[in-house]
């Protein structure tokens, strides 16, 4: 009996372990788009307080200096999928709470992989809540909360 109850235990510890969501806070630092091609990752945009650079000419024409907010839609992307064989979107984010997947303490800073649509939905200085995936490295699996803090 008492090695069933032990079993139970640990099994119960190990699901809760592998199943149960990690939340993590932070504030937006910084984003950026990349494109792989021919297995080499090029940075096609950053953004950052200070607005956007675009680092690939060929997609200058999208932005203008007004603009403080990267945003990608979906012709957009499919423009830069003729280049690129993949488009990562990367958020930059200063932890203020613990992030034990991915091994970052309070104020830390880490490029997150999300998803085109979390991009768009981040903002630099927004205060975010997000589940990481665990068996993912560096990826937002769900926005939880987003908290704008810095209008324009």
């Amino acid at each position: 009996m008492a090695v069933l109850l032990v079993a139970v235990v640990i099994g119960a510890a190990t699901y809760y372990y592998v199943f149960s969501p990690v939340v993590v806070e932070g504030i937006i630092d910084h984003k950026g788009v990349t494109g792989v091609k021919d297995g080499t990752s090029y940075t096609i945009l950053l953004n950052a307080d200070w607005g956007i650079r675009v680092k690939d000419e060929d997609y200058e024409k999208f932005f203008s200096d007004e603009d403080r907010n990267a945003f990608i839609n979906k012709s957009l992307e499919d423009t830069m999928k003729t280049e690129y064989s993949e488009i990562n979107y990367l958020v930059s984010i200063r932890v203020s709470s613990e992030d034990p997947v991915n091994n970052l303490e309070k104020g830390e800073t880490l490029a997150y992989f999300v998803s085109r649509d979390d991009f768009n939905t981040l903002r630099i200085g927004d205060e975010v809540k997000y589940e990481v995936e665990r068996f993912q490295t560096a990826t937002i699996k769900r926005l939880l909360e987003v908290t704008p803090i810095n209008e324009e």
